[in-house]
């Protein structure tokens, strides 16, 4: 378990994104988690990073709780809806733009620990 009180909160100055890890850094028997589950919160009209990126290690799957985004991947884009989901597979230039007037909030796992 790992409680909302002590999550990891991450945030950068240059974009109007706030970050949450809710993958428990300490498990049971001292093992590892394999994974990394995060909660992105994107403030309309705000591009998640400001240029498009790559993870070169691990994968990444999404599902958009709230909002509505613009997702570019590679050189394709899509509208994905509340409700929806994701992936973008490691080495994939992506981004994805909050094309809503609410904030956008995403589940967000990585097929491995990044932090």
């Amino acid at each position: 378990m790992f409680r909302f009180s002590i999550r990891k909160q991450i945030s950068y100055i240059k974009i109007d994104v706030s970050y949450s890890i809710f993958t428990p850094s300490k498990l049971p028997n001292a093992q590892e988690a394999q994974m990394t589950g995060l909660i992105v919160r994107l403030k309309p009209n705000t591009w998640v990073t400001e240029k498009m990126i790559s993870h070169g290690n691990y994968d990444k799957s999404l599902l958009l709780l709230k909002g509505d985004l613009e997702l570019r991947i590679d050189n394709s884009t899509y509208m994905i809806y509340e409700g929806d989901s994701f992936y973008i597979p490691k080495n994939c230039l992506h981004n994805y733009l909050n094309t809503s007037n609410e904030e956008a909030t995403i589940i967000v796992y990585f097929s491995q620990l990044v932090y």
